[in-house]
């Protein structure tokens, strides 16, 4: 499976939208930020590295919008804080660092994006996932997501998370919502970033 992950790097850099090489597109173009993501991801998961880390790293650079954020459809102009929070944990696996500029743009779109409780809102709706993949993207990157700069007045990130727990160790998508299983996941990915001071 990572030789196919491997192999499905494209010769500009970025992996593709499909295992085969193919896109997704209309007409078989590539549109597909966060299969990239996923696949950087999932080759440090497997403790191994892109055939091409530098070209992987400028293409996900390249593909940041003038606010900061990312999309995780390439032909969406706006942007979105789980594509941002993704795009970041995957530039700070390929040697991304605070200081640099494409690092520093995003955490200023995620700043602006932040609600006054500290939670994000994605697709419509507040969620505690979002707030996972900010955290993990800070993270990976060598921010603090517990700083006083993610802080609001109305509380932080792992507030925020912590607010969507219910008595029986689960966590619901949207407040009133009951357990959801991908809500639960993420949630404890996000907190135990936050925990270990580690991405992955």
């Amino acid at each position: 499976m990572v030789e196919q992950l491997q192999a499905a790097q494209l010769p500009y850099g970025k992996f593709a939208d499909n295992i085969d090489r193919s896109g997704t597109g209309g007409s078989g173009e590539q549109v597909l930020l966060n299969t990239h993501v996923w696949a950087v991801l999932a080759l440090h998961a497997a403790g191994t590295e892109c055939p091409d880390a530098t070209k992987a790293k400028e293409w996900l650079k390249d593909q940041q919008h003038l606010d900061g954020g990312f999309n995780w459809n390439m032909l969406d102009a706006s942007s979105d804080s789980d594509s941002t929070g993704m795009a970041l944990t995957a530039l700070g696996l390929l040697g991304e660092k605070p200081d640099s500029p494409s690092v520093q743009k995003a955490v200023n779109y995620l700043k602006l994006a932040q609600d006054n409780n500290g939670a994000f809102t994605s697709w419509g709706a507040v969620n505690p996932e979002s707030c996972s993949y900010v955290i993990e993207g800070l993270t990976a990157v060598g921010i603090d997501p517990t700083g006083s700069e993610w802080t609001k007045p109305g509380g932080s990130m792992v507030n925020a998370i912590l607010s969507y727990r219910l008595p029986d160790g689960s966590f619901e998508h949207i407040k009133g919502g009951g357990s959801n299983p991908m809500a639960t996941e993420q949630s404890l990915i996000g907190l135990a970033d936050v925990y270990y001071g580690n991405t992955l």
